[in-house]
């Protein structure tokens, strides 16, 4: 980031990654760490999450003028292999991951959309991005709360 972006947009998006971790972390142990899916996908995404820093360190994503573009092929892609590896290859695993957890997941996209606006705010993205360009990435997040409540009661999934 640039000096032109106050100092707390970087840590509130540094917090909203950890809590994100962490909140994968606890999805996959109540899944079964101990299983072979569980394993290559936490191996799978900290080693990615490594990779990806030290790309964004080094300024491996701000050049826009390389086909295909450098931010598809290692963001959304690595994302739909390893969509493809477990619809087809883990399908239990995917099953035992807690629908609740899952659910409340969904309000780092709050924080993620301020952060968002912040930066464009600072000029850093365009406005596209943000809720203010018509992207209502938020209303998931402030849903969430509202949808965990009405279809866990009793912790258990409430069909109705």
């Amino acid at each position: 980031m640039t000096a032109d972006v106050p100092g707390y947009v970087s840590i509130v998006f540094i917090l909203t990654v950890l809590l994100t971790v962490g909140i994968f972390l606890y999805a996959v142990v109540k899944a079964g760490i101990s299983s072979q899916p569980a394993k290559f996908l936490l191996t799978f995404v900290l080693f990615w999450m490594v990779i990806q820093a030290a790309l964004a360190a080094m300024g491996f994503f701000q050049n826009f003028d390389v086909m295909p573009p450098r931010t598809f092929a290692f963001g959304p892609l690595p994302f739909f292999l390893l969509t493809f590896v477990y619809l087809f290859f883990f399908r239990r695993f995917l099953a035992d991951l807690p629908l609740a957890t899952l659910t409340i997941l969904h309000v780092i996209r709050v924080p993620i959309e301020l952060v968002l606006l912040w930066l464009y705010q600072s000029g850093q993205v365009p406005v596209e991005m943000t809720f203010e360009g018509r992207n209502f990435d938020i209303l998931s997040g402030i849903t969430a709360p509202i949808v965990y409540v009405l279809a866990f009661r009793n912790r258990r999934v409430n069909r109705p």
